[in-house]
């Protein structure tokens, strides 16, 4: 277990007391309740020649082995905390061989600065602090370790001044021990999250592959930040029915954060099957995942505690007001405003504590409408009237964790927030950075909000210009990133897209901007259609757009195109072609 700890003052023996503190607890090789970890250091600790030679025994029974094969990054975060410390405080640690790394490591970080500081407690209650045995016990702990530390040869050069840097407190009573901060207080952390939409498809490309590195790098987030709450605000999956592999995808990273020191809520969004996203929440509660996917006339709540009290969080799934109007018929329900308002007053909400809210719904300022993202649905992007509902119905919360437009950005206060989703899925987003907010906590009315950056595994960018410019070497950069391009050549490229994708494999879409395409948005086509074949009104448009005829060959294409989408088949083509020629008004019986 790493804990890590800072300090100010200079630790003297007489100034170790039976409560030491932490804000943050790193097991680094597990608890005893989930994935412990036990074996060796390294392979020659392993007698057994059969087995010293196993590679898949190696895997699970080195420990920095199975720690780097589970992918939680405990080793590194660990080593990180050992050197951010002032102070390391060890209980329940074998001085043995079997933890070599530890204590090299350790040993290196008590050499490093002057006020290092190392406190070993060592659990006796047979003594007493009055005694004489007490001083005699502390002295043959510091020798015990200073002559493992020469059996293991690591180096430590300084017997006499390595001893003077540690500490030794015999405490019965050291696993009763309570969290104390006497520097910054413990207050609540929460990391706001919202619209992972896994299984989506962007332009037929699967984004499986990049929302599995996203979910990857908020589990180092959550590591590195140790946040006490995580708060998914809705449209956790792309569609009612998810894929299998979106399935599997969000059942990893539930079942990496349920190992975590941190509570996790989730509500449904409007994309979300509120029943798929129900199933097993009593279970998952057990596990500190907390999920609010059907609405029941009443709103989730749970409290959560810091140094300054009460922390209440509420979870509102997406609602519409025919949802609320069924549990309260009597109630004025006309649009979803009514609705999120008649739901909220039935909430359990104390104003005197700090509350937290999340829901998924359209929500506008008084200064106006959030700026969506582009790749929310049509009803998003559309929204009406009665979908929306106005910010003040938050106003008695000290954070609103909003999910449904994928733009992050504030609506009205900072402190009411859309997170936007944590991938851009749009054209529109091109250019944009994307953030997760860090909200903490002080006492009531003080919240303060950080925006994390969110890096990628391809960008999605937006090139314009002639396809010459932009496929010259010189100028490719990030070939792996999604594309969309406009292209600005007068002349249309055969086979573009097969061209443009053996420079970046993952371009989306190709447009042009030209001449003919603005001239092609004056055109007015609705009286075209009168009377002509699909051969003509083809003829017809293609003349239009680039000022020149079909050949036979682009005709043929056409038509197969026609006839595989439906649009056409050969006894419409026969029909046609009779209705204009032989069988036309003139023609004899």
């Amino acid at each position: 277990m790493v804990c890590q700890h800072r300090s100010e003052m200079l630790l003297e023996e007489k100034d170790v007391r039976k409560h030491h503190l932490t804000n943050h607890v790193l097991h680094v090789h597990g608890t005893l309740e989930r994935e412990m970890i036990l074996g060796v250091n390294d392979p020659s600790q392993v007698n057994n020649t059969f087995l010293s030679g196993n590679k898949e025994f190696l895997d699970i029974f080195i420990k920095e082995r199975l720690n780097r094969n589970l992918g939680q990054r405990r080793t590194e975060n660990a080593k990180k905390l050992i050197d951010e410390s002032d102070i390391i405080c060890i209980f329940g640690m074998s001085i043995g061989c079997t933890d070599r790394m530890w204590w090299e490591k350790i040993m290196d970080w008590l050499h490093a600065a002057i006020n290092h500081k190392l406190i070993v407690y060592y659990k006796d209650g047979c003594i007493r602090s009055s005694s004489q045995r007490m001083i005699r016990a502390k002295s043959e702990v510091k020798n015990k370790l200073a002559d493992n530390m020469k059996k293991l040869n690591l180096g430590f050069t300084g017997i006499e001044e390595m001893k003077n840097k540690i500490c030794v407190s015999y405490n019965p009573d050291i696993f009763n021990f309570q969290y104390e901060c006497k520097g910054q207080p413990i207050t609540m952390k929460i990391l706001h999250l919202s619209d992972l939409h896994i299984g989506k498809t962007v332009n037929d490309f699967n984004m499986i592959e990049d929302q599995a590195y996203m979910l990857e790098q908020i589990i180092e987030l959550i590591e590195s930040k140790a946040p006490d709450a995580i708060l998914l605000a809705g449209d956790i999956y792309d569609k009612p029915v998810p894929s299998e592999e979106a399935v599997r995808l969000l059942d990893g990273f539930l079942s990496r954060l349920s190992g975590m020191d941190v509570e996790t809520f989730i509500i449904s969004g409007n994309h979300d099957s509120d029943e798929r996203l129900h199933f097993g929440s009593s279970l998952f509660a057990k596990n500190k995942i907390h999920i609010a996917a059907r609405y029941d006339g009443h709103i989730y709540k749970k409290t959560c505690q810091d140094e300054y009290g009460p922390v209440n969080i509420f979870l509102l799934p997406f609602i519409k007001a025919s949802q609320v109007k069924h549990f309260y018929p009597d109630a004025k329900i006309e649009s979803y405003d009514d609705a999120v308002r008649e739901a909220l007053s039935h909430a359990d909400l104390n104003t005197k504590e700090r509350n937290i809210l999340a829901a998924h719904q359209f929500v506008a300022g008084k200064s106006g409408d959030p700026a969506p993202g582009g790749s929310e649905s049509a009803a998003v992007l559309h929204v009406g009237t009665v979908e929306k509902v106005g910010v003040d119905c938050f106003d008695d919360f000290d954070y609103a964790a909003l999910g449904h437009i994928h733009a992050p950005q504030q609506v009205g206060r900072e402190t009411v927030r859309y997170a936007g989703s944590p991938l851009k899925y749009s054209l529109s987003e091109a250019g944009r950075h994307k953030t997760a907010p860090f909200v903490t906590f002080g006492p009531k009315g003080e919240v303060s909000v950080e925006l994390i950056t969110l890096r990628p595994l391809r960008d999605m960018r937006h090139l314009k210009g002639k396809l010459e410019q932009l496929l010259d070497r010189k100028n490719i950069t990030s070939p792996d990133d999604y594309i969309f391009a406009t292209l600005t050549d007068e002349e249309p490229v055969s086979d573009v897209m097969a061209i443009f994708r053996q420079y970046y494999p993952n371009t989306m879409k190709i447009v042009y901007d030209n001449a003919h395409t603005r001239e092609s948005e004056h055109l007015d086509i609705t009286g075209i259609t009168q009377e002509k074949t699909y051969p003509e009104l083809i003829a017809d448009f293609y003349r239009m757009m680039y000022g020149c005829e079909m050949n036979d060959e682009e005709m043929q294409i056409m038509k197969e195109v026609a006839k595989e989408a439906g649009v056409i088949n050969e006894t419409d083509e026969i029909d046609h072609e009779c209705d204009r020629t032989v069988c036309g008004p003139d023609a004899g019986d």
